[in-house]
């Protein structure tokens, strides 16, 4: 397995192992946290517990057979929401430690970009000679497009947090980057979430209206130019018949959206688990996906939607808890004392990863990259940012304005 030809069986020991280490390792780090755990938090975790057991009871009383990943899985979503849901939280990171920790991600997302240009370049410089983006992989080192995509969704969140502390043209550049990779990616549901992301922020300043807008020849400008180019790339596409067709082909994809490629029958075999089964507390992670397999003819090993994912595998439990989970992270960020444009930037990336997970199984709380990346991303930095001292120029200007002389 893997470039040192690794067994699958000793690679998962392995993985286990590393695992294992990791998770007790942060429960030491944390430990001094766990008594501040509040009565909220604790119920959290204690339906999560209960929830995850009720599950694999029925499993057992019903087909009297339990997968032993099933224990595994178990496992890591209980000790994962409690250190990175509950207790992670709880540090107050100081303005430096968070600037450095998302210099460094970005660091990780402009490498990914260099590895793609790398691996792909010869198609970049001929995007024209593309008729289907199911036959190209602009994914860099990821598992595929969708991946990729969505992680340059993240480090355009996270670059967004820097250009509210500098007005650096390198962030500019660098966001304009991140931007047309995820473009590259030509993954729908990231360029989804892109278009939540940048409608949110703008509906968020609209509401406020607390910052007065200051009218100067430089910003006329920006907006003529932004203008003009918007509306010349709407006037090409209308009036050129070959770029409208090679847009439809690379990003909307007409032939595949009646089945939602695929999405639309596996929410309906997630959704027909749970309600043949135990619809109050689910199925279980793998018994569903079993299930899928042989009762529906299906062989995807997730049903493309963390909603109907939690369905099927916790049932109504286990998706109100989700949806709770989300509230709370919301309703945490938005009574904060953060700054209000780095407030909006966060409350908008969470609104797009609820929109974009509608169509992704973006995470179990449970092992692996994508389960462990999006939780971290959208459940434990943002309770953190909104711990901490970060801001941005606007925070630093007022802090500024009522020191005393």
């Amino acid at each position: 397995m893997g470039l040192f030809r690794i067994s699958s069986g000793i690679y998962t020991l392995m993985y286990a192992g590393v695992y294992i280490l990791q998770t007790l390792s942060m429960f030491w780090v944390c430990r001094g946290k766990i008594k501040k755990i509040t009565k909220k938090e604790a119920l959290i975790i204690v339906i999560c517990i209960f929830n995850a057991i009720l599950a694999i009871l029925f499993s057992f009383f019903k087909y009297q057979a339990i997968d032993n990943n099933e224990y595994l899985f178990c496992m890591s979503l209980i000790s994962n929401v409690a250190l990175f849901v509950i207790l992670a939280p709880k540090f107050k990171a100081s303005e430096k430690e968070t600037t450095a920790f998302i210099y460094k991600v970005l660091i990780i997302g402009i490498i990914s970009i260099i590895v793609n240009v790398a691996l792909n370049y010869k198609l970049i410089i001929n995007l024209s000679a593309i008729t289907n983006s199911y036959n190209v992989n602009f994914s860099s080192f990821f598992p595929n497009r969708n991946q990729f995509g969505l992680f340059m969704f993240v480090m355009i969140f996270l670059n967004s947090l820097l250009m509210t502390q500098n007005n650096n043209k390198k962030y500019k550049i660098l966001q304009a980057i991140f931007i047309c990779n995820l473009f590259l990616s030509m993954s729908r549901n990231s360029i989804l979430g892109l278009s939540i992301f940048y409608l949110t922020r703008y509906l968020q300043r609209k509401k406020s209206n607390k910052k007065k807008i200051s009218i100067s020849a430089k910003r006329i400008i920006e907006v003529i130019f932004v203008v003009l180019c918007l509306g010349s790339a709407c006037s090409l596409i209308l009036t050129n018949k070959a770029v409208g067709n090679k847009i439809s082909d690379l990003f909307v994809r007409v032939d595949n959206l009646e089945s939602g490629s695929g999405r639309f029958e596996a929410w309906h075999n997630g959704i027909a688990i749970a309600t043949e089964n135990v619809l109050l507390f689910g199925a279980g992670r793998y018994l569903s996906i079993k299930l899928n397999h042989i009762t529906h003819n299906n062989d995807l090993e997730y049903f493309h939607s963390i909603y109907v994912e939690k369905l099927a595998t916790h049932g109504i439990i286990g998706l109100f808890w989700l949806i709770g989970l989300m509230w709370i992270i919301w309703n945490k960020v938005k009574s904060s004392n953060l700054e209000n444009n780095i407030k909006s930037i966060i409350l908008a990336s969470l609104v797009s990863f609820w929109v974009f997970s509608l169509f992704e199984t973006t995470t179990r709380f449970s092992i692996g990259y994508a389960d462990s990346f999006f939780m971290i991303f959208f459940f434990t930095l943002p309770q953190i940012i909104a711990n901490s001292d970060f801001r941005g120029m606007s925070g630093e200007k007022t802090i500024k304005a009522k020191t005393p002389k």
